[in-house]
């Protein structure tokens, strides 16, 4: 789901989208 909301978002806000998955991807592993 993450990755849809940050397709939605626009690429301006991507990059900070983008580290708050991998900051979750990285806690979740």
């Amino acid at each position: 789901m993450g990755r849809l909301t940050i397709e939605a978002e626009p690429p301006a806000r991507t990059p900070e989208l983008l580290r708050a998955a991998l900051r979750d991807l990285d806690d979740d592993h």
